[in-house]
C-alpha cells in the first residue's frame, strides 16, 4: 500500500474532510456525522451523557512521507451541539482546534519549563499557574515565538519581567 491511499468503501461520503501537509506530513480527515435521536436518551440513562445531539465518526489518514504506508485512526465523536449551531465542517474543526491545548500550553510547559522531569507534589498546582503566566506574559508583551529563547533573555536580565509586572 506504500504510494497510494489505501480505500476504506464507507456507505456515503464524508460530511467534511480536510487535507493538510505541513512538515512532511500528509494527514486527511474525514468525518461522518449523525443525529443522536433515539440514542440521546440512551446515553443519558446509561452513562450519565446528557443532551448529546450529534454522533460523529472521524477517521484520520496520516503519512509522514510519500514513502511510508499510511496510518489510519478512527474516533468516534459525541457532542452536545446542535445542527444548527455546528456543522459538520465546523465540528471538524473543534476537534482539530483541541489539540491547540496541547500544543500552546502543555508542550511548552514541559519543554521550556520541564514540568514533567521536576515534580513540586505539595505546591504543584501553584508552580503551573506561574508557569502559565510566565508563558502567556511571554506571549503577549514580548511577542516571542520561540519561549526558550525570551526565557534566557529575562534569565539575564530580570528586570525586564520586573518591568511588565510593574513592579520598580
Amino acid at each position: 500500500m506504500s504510494g497510494s491511499r489505501p480505500e476504506l468503501r464507507p456507505r456515503r461520503a464524508p460530511d467534511a474532510q480536510t487535507v493538510e501537509k505541513s512538515r512532511g506530513r500528509l494527514e486527511i480527515r474525514e468525518l461522518w456525522v449523525v443525529a443522536a435521536d433515539d440514542l440521546g436518551p440512551y446515553l443519558a440513562a446509561e452513562w450519565g451523557w446528557q443532551a448529546v445531539e450529534q454522533i460523529a465518526w472521524l477517521r484520520r489518514w496520516r503519512r509522514r512521507r510519500p514513502t511510508e504506508l499510511w496510518s489510519v485512526e478512527q474516533v468516534t465523536v459525541v457532542t452536545s451541539r446542535t445542527a444548527t449551531k455546528s456543522d459538520p465542517a465546523h465540528l471538524l474543526a473543534l476537534v482539530r482546534g483541541h489539540w491547540t491545548i496541547e500544543n500552546r500550553v502543555h508542550w511548552p510547559r514541559d519543554m521550556s519549563f520541564h514540568e514533567d522531569r521536576l515534580h513540586g507534589r505539595a505546591i504543584g498546582g501553584m508552580l503551573s499557574w506561574l508557569r502559565n503566566i510566565a508563558i502567556n506574559l511571554i506571549r503577549r508583551v514580548w511577542a516571542a515565538s520561540f519561549i526558550p529563547d525570551a526565557w534566557s533573555r529575562l534569565s539575564v536580565d530580570p528586570r525586564i519581567a520586573l518591568r511588565w509586572l510593574h513592579v520598580p
